[in-house]
């Protein structure tokens, strides 16, 4: 029997696909400025070497695309495509780890490092799928061409650069979710605001890396003539997160929040919004620049719009979710970034329009704006129903397609949806503040990349018969 046959070749090859994973986690793929041949810097470059060489090894014909992605394909009868797409880069590793972020260790069942779930421990879950389709001599009418992108983090001009060269495949699979089928994707709005600082005793407020993170950490310096009141003050503060330091002739204040990722904001603590709220309270900054400060506690005082007045949700996609992410301070500005996921039917003219007028009142004003628009397939679709029916049969689940406020390669994509392999509400072993994607400590349980060997291996043959 093929289940029987599948599961045999998993267990012989698992200790392997633990090695691979580990290998790619080891490689630090932050993106970094383009250095030489590498658009991304050479972490990206290296670790896209290292999982080409990996699937030429495992009998894919493969191609670095100018190191801006890399695939592998394993021929079929036809030219038609499936493709699964995946990215070997990493957001940046943040702080407060237990473990080493790019030394990667298996402990109960787990791979902990940066990238294990996000997106490297996938991107080998598919490769081992269609390389146990190949190993077992079934072949298929569709090619399967397996994208690795390296530029999914911030920007996904990967997958620009791909499909400006190439033609995209007439179905693919994102495997950078959760379990059974993300058939929808809320838009993504990303916009800087600035309100202007004088010369005033605020000197720097900084805080935050990337723009879909949650700031774990944030941090203001002073210029200040209560230095020993105000040192007195935060160390009574120390339990909130709250410490102080001298820097130079300056006072340096920070503040410590919970980071995750701006989709799924439940559990996090803003650090940029813990700042300023604290700031504010004591009447730590001059007035004339408390306005700025006044609107980043404002606004992000809540992780669902209702400090911009934007909070909106629909049955098909939920609450709309907003993150104020990267917080920096130069020429006389202060500038916050924020990153929103915004429900597949808003009203997105007014949604932008509510966002100047608040800011408007704070002396703020929207300095760049970029709008990623949803994405959705309909749950009723052939193809959707039955990488559902299989995802069920496999996990013993009832699971229903859905929509999610994460951004993957599948809204860049025509015909494409997400496809696990992370579980629905399974929290991380180490709580709600670590073991996540974008999380410190992130970790994937070596259990469900098993699994998801087996539902896509099962999803390729059932999606050859349908597709045309």
């Amino acid at each position: 029997m093929l289940k029987n046959k599948i599961d045999k070749w998993i267990e012989n090859n698992k200790s392997h696909l633990i090695e691979d994973i580990i290998s790619l986690i080891n490689i630090k793929s932050v993106k970094e400025p383009s250095y030489g041949k590498y658009p991304f810097g050479t972490g990206c470059g290296k670790v896209l070497d290292k999982t080409l060489a990996m699937s030429e090894e495992y009998g894919f014909s493969t191609k670095n695309h100018q190191y801006y992605c890399g695939t592998a394909m394993l021929k079929g009868k036809t030219e038609k495509e499936i493709g699964i797409f995946t990215h070997m880069d990493v957001v940046p590793e943040g702080n407060d780890w237990k473990y080493s972020p790019y030394d990667a260790v298996v402990e109960n069942g787990y791979i902990i490092g940066r990238g294990s779930s996000d997106n490297k421990g996938p991107a080998m879950a598919a490769l081992y799928a269609v390389r146990c389709l190949h190993e077992l001599g079934i072949e298929l009418n569709h090619s399967i061409r397996i994208f690795y992108g390296c530029d999914e983090e911030t920007g996904m001009s990967d997958v620009k650069y791909y499909l400006d060269h190439h033609q995209a495949p007439s179905f693919s699979i994102v495997p950078d979710c959760a379990f059974s089928v993300c058939n929808g994707e809320k838009g993504i709005l990303q916009m800087e605001l600035a309100g202007k600082i004088s010369d005033s005793n605020l000197r720097k407020f900084y805080g935050g890396t990337v723009s879909n993170m949650v700031p774990d950490t944030a941090c203001a310096v002073l210029v200040c003539d209560n230095e020993e009141q105000i040192i007195n003050l935060i160390a009574e503060h120390k339990s909130e997160g709250i410490f102080a330091s001298c820097e130079g002739e300056c006072l340096k204040i920070t503040a410590k929040g919970v980071s995750g990722h701006a989709a799924f904001p439940e559990g996090t603590i803003n650090a940029i919004q813990k700042l300023a709220a604290f700031l504010n309270k004591h009447s730590l900054v001059e007035e004339d620049d408390s306005k700025v400060l006044h609107f980043i506690e404002d606004a992000f005082d809540d992780a669902y719009g209702d400090g911009l007045e934007i909070a909106y949700s629909d049955d098909i996609s939920g609450k709309l979710t907003h993150v104020g992410s990267v917080a920096e301070m130069e020429n006389g500005e202060l500038t916050i970034k924020i990153n929103i996921r915004y429900p597949i039917t808003t009203n997105q003219e007014n949604m932008i329009s509510k966002i100047h007028e608040v800011g408007k009142r704070y002396g703020v004003y929207v300095k760049s704006s970029h709008n990623n628009p949803p994405s959705y397939v309909s749950a009723d679709n052939e193809a959707i129903q039955a990488m559902n029916d299989i995802c069920n049969d496999v996990l013993n689940t009832d699971y229903e397609p859905y929509v999610m406020g994460g951004g993957t390669y599948a809204r860049k994509l025509p015909r494409a949806v997400g496809y696990g392999p992370g579980i629905l509400n399974d929290p991380s072993p180490f709580g709600t503040k670590r073991g996540n994607g974008h999380q410190p400590d992130e970790c994937v349980k070596i259990r469900d990349l098993t699994n998801a060997i087996k539902i896509y291996a099962l999803a390729l043959i059932q999606l050859d018969e349908i597709l045309p």
